[in-house]
């Protein structure tokens, strides 16, 4: 592994508060620039702008028995239809894989199964996000229920989401799932001051990439079990913060 690839790695590990032994890190040979080895929120200002792309294709993989419902899929594309400027449009991919072996998953576990199921990646005028849905949980720390993990890679841990939703006195399965796309696909955009600068001070130091308010999207409960007790019977998910939006829209978003 080459240098520079042993301190992305580094990096990476310390913003997702994850330790691993292995510390190998491969360029599939199906996008030989790497475009997408980078941190989360690195690409925020290309998924903001029109600039250099002016389109967005999402690859989402599911393992069997956890295909995300419709109606989070398209929540998932009406939010990013109100922040991002892709004016040719945004494509969504699915496709099933077979469940794995492990079921927890560490942060090189995700690594290595982006690189063997990654199909769709960034090239000419078109931007491109690897989304995957485990039937696992995440090693690091069960009650976390998503990860942005890349600069245009998402995992949600669908075990945990399966046990939060669905059942009576619990969210509805579409909204915890639309709650915690949203909220990882705002890492990804650069919130809080991760890729994204601050137009006000709004970051809650202590949890890292995350906003002080506590209704916001980006508040971190919203990537956590803890979430599941605050949607209750919402309809829709929680909206971002208008100083979250100002962030974004300073950088050429909406």
């Amino acid at each position: 592994m080459n240098f520079r690839n042993h301190l992305l790695f580094l990096f990476l590990s310390f913003l997702l508060i994850t330790c691993t032994e292995d510390d190998t890190i491969e360029i599939s040979d199906k996008a030989p620039d790497g475009h997408y080895l980078q941190l989360p929120g690195t690409s925020a200002h290309e998924f903001l702008s029109d600039e250099r792309f002016d389109n967005l294709t999402i690859q989402i993989a599911y393992a069997s028995g956890f295909k995300p419902e419709n109606k989070s899929i398209n929540q998932l594309n009406s939010f990013l239809h109100s922040r991002i400027n892709k004016p040719k449009g945004i494509y969504i991919q699915m496709n099933e894989i077979s469940p794995a072996t492990s079921t927890a998953y560490t942060l090189d576990n995700l690594f290595t199964l982006e690189n063997s199921l990654r199909e769709a990646f960034t090239q000419d005028n078109s931007l491109t996000v690897f989304i995957l849905l485990t039937d696992g949980i995440y090693a690091e720390d069960e009650n976390t229920l998503g990860v942005a993990f890349r600069n245009t890679s998402i995992a949600l841990f669908g075990k945990k989401i399966h046990e939060l939703s669905g059942q009576p006195g619990q969210p509805g399965r579409a909204l915890l799932e639309a709650t915690v796309l949203n909220h990882e696909f705002g890492h990804l955009l650069g919130l809080v001051n991760g890729g994204t600068p601050m137009r006000s001070e709004h970051q809650d130091i202590v949890r890292g990439r995350h906003c002080i308010v506590t209704s916001c999207l980006m508040h971190y409960r919203m990537e956590t079990t803890a979430v599941a007790s605050i949607l209750g019977e919402m309809e829709y998910p929680p909206s971002l913060d208008p100083q979250c939006i100002a962030d974004l829209q300073h950088n050429e978003g909406r």
